[in-house]
This record gives C-alpha cells, sequence and structure tokens, in this order.
C-alpha cells in the first residue's frame, strides 16, 4: 500500500462543503487504514488482501469456474446483499471470499473480518456485560460489509445448533437482513443445512443471497490444502 495518498497528499482527511460549511472528513486512505488495523485484530495478514485475489484463484474444473463466475457476478451487482459458499473443506472458499472483500476495500467500504467460532465465544462471553455485550453486537451489525468464516464451525451437535448460538446468531443475521447490508459467508455447512438446522436463518440468508449462494460438493479430492503448492488456501 502506498504510504502517500494521492487524494490527500497524506494528511488522512480531505475538506468538503456540505450546506455551506466546509468540514473535514476522512480520506479513503485513512478508511482502508483503519479497515486494515481491523483485519489484523481479526488475527489475518493484511497481505492476504493483496494475495488471495480473483486472479490468482486457480481454476482446474468446471465447479471452480462457477465459484469465481458467482462471487465476481455477486461483486458487480446490488440487488441481493448475501453470499454464501459452503461445502467440501479446503475448495478455495475462503479465497474467494477474501476476493470478494478485496472489491469493498478497493472502494473504501467499512468491513469486519471475523472467524465464527470467535465471534460466538466473544458474544457469549459479554452476554452478562449489557454495554459491553451491546457495542460488539451493533458492530457487527452496522458495519458495511461482514464476513464470517467457518459459519457454524463446532457449533452443531446432534444435528442442531445450540440454543445459546442460535439467539445471538439470530440477532445478527435478522438485522444485517432488515437493513440490507452485505454479508459475506464460507462454511463447511451447505446452506440448505443451515435451513435445517435452524429455519428461521437460514430463509433469511436464504432470501438475501437470492442466485448467490453455492453448495460445493463434497470430495477430498477437491481439498487443494492436501495438494502440492496448496493453491486455495
Amino acid at each position: 500500500m502506498n504510504d502517500k495518498c494521492p487524494i490527500c497528499n497524506g494528511i488522512g482527511f480531505i475538506m468538503t462543503n456540505k450546506d455551506g460549511y466546509e468540514y473535514a472528513k476522512p480520506c479513503e486512505c485513512t478508511l482502508k487504514k483503519n479497515m486494515l488495523e481491523r483485519l489484523k485484530l481479526s488475527g489475518i495478514n493484511p497481505e492476504i488482501l493483496e494475495k488471495q485475489t480473483f486472479d490468482a484463484f486457480t481454476v482446474r474444473d468446471k465447479y471452480q469456474q462457477k465459484m469465481k463466475d458467482t462471487a465476481l457476478r455477486f461483486c458487480e451487482q446490488e440487488e441481493n446483499r448475501f453470499f454464501y459458499i459452503g461445502g467440501q473443506v479446503g475448495c478455495g472458499k475462503t479465497h474467494l471470499c477474501t476476493a470478494i472483500l478485496k472489491k469493498f476495500y478497493d472502494k473504501a467500504y467499512p468491513f469486519r473480518y471475523v472467524v465464527y467460532g470467535s465471534m460466538i465465544s466473544e458474544l457469549k462471553a459479554l452476554s452478562n456485560m449489557h454495554e459491553d455485550y451491546t457495542k460488539l453486537m451493533s458492530g457487527l451489525c452496522e458495519v458495511k460489509v461482514l464476513y464470517v468464516d467457518d459459519f457454524l464451525k463446532g457449533a452443531i451437535k446432534d444435528g442442531r445448533v445450540n440454543d445459546v448460538d442460535i439467539k445471538h446468531l439470530f440477532t445478527l443475521i435478522n438485522s444485517r437482513y432488515i437493513s440490507r447490508k452485505i454479508t459475506i459467508i464460507s462454511s463447511e455447512y451447505w446452506l440448505s443445512e443451515v435451513t435445517n438446522f435452524d429455519e428461521a436463518i437460514g430463509s433469511r440468508i436464504k432470501q438475501m443471497c437470492g442466485g448467490f449462494s453455492m453448495e460445493i460438493g463434497r470430495d477430498k479430492a477437491r481439498n487443494y490444502r492436501l495438494k502440492k503448492g496448496n493453491e486455495h488456501e
């Protein structure tokens, strides 16, 4: 990333006029810097945004081409606000979701990346601390772009999601459903399975996805982490 922004000349803000008043507002470079800081806190190296792009996604099979084409089309439209991809481990789901995230980062859209297990654990830990819980949940609900990785990982027992997870998850998904906020979800579970676990959550995701949900067939041959080169980590 270039340290000296051509828009603000490196000062971090620009002057704008509204209703006859001049005021300073953060430049795109400041917004992007803040987003990268959040990414670091989430445990992801910001360099991944530069590496896991659409151009870097290797297509060897028809299903991979469909994955890539669907993800690209999602970035080029505004009607459907959710993107969901579930199924085979190691097939490139996270790579493509990160590539989508990069597209919105380039537009200076505020975003957050969270791993489902860590997100739910933090919400549970704060459930008796109203102010802290509200701050965390509000941030997740209100951010312009949210990417939830490993959706429902560790949450399924005896074919159902535990009630505590459902409580927090419904609040999040329903809020983003109502406000039509951009939400990217990757999971080992197909969306049809999520709907079976909890119809209220699954049906909301399905409706907001429209044609932008994919179910990748489970086949260990599609796990590229097991292949030489780890193409789609």
